[in-house]
């Protein structure tokens, strides 16, 4: 079996080899890449990608041969032992089973009777708090502390006048799931507060940015300098926060962090939504140097629970036009390697944005502009782990 190829999997799976497959044809939308394929399932709003080997089982699969049937198969195009590619399928399901690409859609069921929707006027709230954002008004009501823990210190420009505003946001906490209203009408309802989260983001970017057509929210960070910008998707812990904040203190525009919308195109586009940047405490003495402040702020959890502070980039440091962008860089903080940049396939791009929990697509169209804005704009993977090192090999690019 080729590099790429999953690794062989412990004996007891949950799959058994000779019953049929459990991939129903119908419930993806597929896009070939460099040879792997993008698989798109619209009612989780979920992308998964498959490299070469990945996706052979893929299709062996979806063309309702059972899990042995594709093993055969593989074994006989990639001239491995029958019981190794068993092992791989075997494998494979037991991920794709894991990451949700079996579960069916969420719709209500079995005949029962489905309740009234609630309206944001039926919960109760702890607080309601105003926010201006380029030149924007706009409120948010929370019905939970927690939820105002979460989202209000992200937000730049708290204003202390209670008074009207262009755009009004409600987040709940029903029972167990979390609803989002705009303006009076619910537009999420999801289990996962992180989740909620990024649908309020999508959502007031859309407001903020009424003119433009809006294919994702990335996972990542967005900056300029001289007319040129970069967008830097990441996973937790990336070092992606860490990064930008630095930047934005060496001159760079600062477009957002955490959350970026990112325009249909062509060409796309990064807009921006200035939300304060979280910083998780391994980066606190790392950007001491930049921001003496970090050690009188308060301490908040990020999504992922870990203590946080935020810092409000100043109006003149904060990009106030859609820019296009120029490149696509992955911060991946590797303690003791030397900074340096390695050239991405559009494949291995697509791949990283995924693993970065990077989507909220526009649906099937979303997902089509993406891979037409990666296919057209460079990518590469930061390995980085001394702060000034990254910066000057980004330096380098910059200036290339």
């Amino acid at each position: 079996m080729p590099d790429d190829a999953l690794p062989q999997p412990p004996q007891k799976r949950g799959f058994d080899p000779s019953q049929s497959s459990p991939i129903t044809p119908g419930d993806f939308f597929a896009i070939e890449l460099d040879g792997g394929l993008a698989l798109y399932k619209e009612n989780a709003n979920q992308v998964y990608v498959l490299n070469p080997s990945a996706k052979m089982m893929w299709l062996e699969l979806e063309a309702g041969r059972s899990p042995a049937q594709a093993a055969k198969a593989i074994s006989r195009a990639y001239e491995a032992p029958e019981s190794v590619a068993l092992a791989d399928v075997t494998a494979a399901l037991a991920l794709w089973k894991k990451e949700g690409m079996f579960d069916p859609p969420q719709e209500p069921g079995g005949g029962a009777p489905v309740e009234k929707e609630p309206a944001a006027e039926d919960f109760t709230y702890h607080s309601e708090r105003h926010y201006r954002m380029l030149g924007k008004k706009f409120s948010v009501a929370y019905s939970t502390p927690f939820l105002e823990m979460l989202i209000h210190p992200r937000l730049a420009s708290p204003m202390t006048d209670p008074g009207g505003g262009d755009m009004r946001f409600h987040i709940a906490d029903d029972k167990g799931s979390y609803r989002l209203f705009v303006d009076g009408i619910v537009t999420a309802t999801c289990v996962r507060f992180e989740v909620i989260g990024g649908h309020f983001f999508r959502q007031l970017a859309m407001r903020l940015h009424p003119d433009r057509r809006i294919a994702a929210t990335i996972h990542g960070a967005a900056v300029s300098r001289n007319g040129r910008t970069m967008l830097a998707p990441a996973y937790f812990g990336s070092g992606k926060s860490t990064l930008t904040a630095a930047m934005v203190k060496n001159g760079y525009k600062y477009f957002s962090d955490d959350f970026v919308p990112v325009t249909m195109g062509p060409p796309a586009e990064a807009l921006p939504m200035p939300i304060n940047i979280g910083l998780k405490q391994g980066s606190w003495a790392v950007l001491a140097p930049y921001y003496p402040e970090l050690a009188g702020l308060p301490v908040n959890p990020k999504f992922d629970d870990r203590p946080a502070k935020y810092i409000r980039v100043p109006e003149d440091s904060i990009a106030t036009a859609p820019a296009r962008i120029d490149w696509i860089i992955f911060p991946a903080y590797r303690p003791g390697t030397r900074a340096r940049l390695i050239s991405q396939t559009h494949l291995q791009a697509l791949t990283n944005l995924a693993a970065s929990h990077s989507f909220n697509l526009s649906g099937k169209e979303g997902l089509i502009r993406i891979i037409e804005w990666i296919k057209a704009t460079p990518s590469y993977l930061l390995e980085m782990d001394p702060l000034p090192e990254a910066m000057d090999e980004l330096e380098k690019l910059w200036n290339s």
